[in-house]
């Protein structure tokens, strides 16, 4: 499986945020776009429908821009994911599954209990963990 460019990016763009959590102030697109190498006008997109599931606020003005709107550790994978492509979390019913050829419908059973694991596993992920990642990865040295 691939994550699709927007979901990418709205992982990226809560990280960015989150990893300035605690500085209490906004960040301007134009720092989020290029810290991550996000286009501007995808970004603007990706944070209207980030801000409209209420993970990110914005504030106006000379030093405006977003900030998020919870902790970075109450904030998982999966609320990005569901706020930009919940599409992914798309699984059939039962109705949907019966019927037709006993092959499909055993190949639509394995899928929906896959994509039922996926959603877990995004559900303990949360942008706190990966900026810890993150913040390791920073501070191992090769020799």
């Amino acid at each position: 499986m691939r994550l699709s460019a927007k979901v990418e990016y709205a992982c990226m763009a809560v990280l960015e945020l989150g990893m300035r959590y605690h500085d209490n102030a906004p960040v301007q697109l134009t720092e989020i776009a290029g810290a991550q190498e996000i286009p501007e006008k995808f970004l603007t997109q990706i944070l209207q429908r980030l801000k409209a599931a209420h993970l990110v606020g914005s504030a106006r003005g000379m030093a405006g821009g977003y900030f998020l709107t919870k902790d970075p550790a109450d904030i998982t994978l999966a609320d990005v994911v569901k706020a930009v492509d919940n599409s992914l979390f798309d699984i059939q019913s039962e109705a949907e599954i019966a019927g037709g050829p006993k092959g499909r419908e055993i190949v639509l059973r394995k899928w929906s209990s896959i994509s039922s694991c996926m959603a877990g596993q995004l559900d303990d992920v949360t942008f706190e963990d990966l900026i810890s990642s993150l913040k390791n990865e920073q501070l191992t040295y090769y020799i």
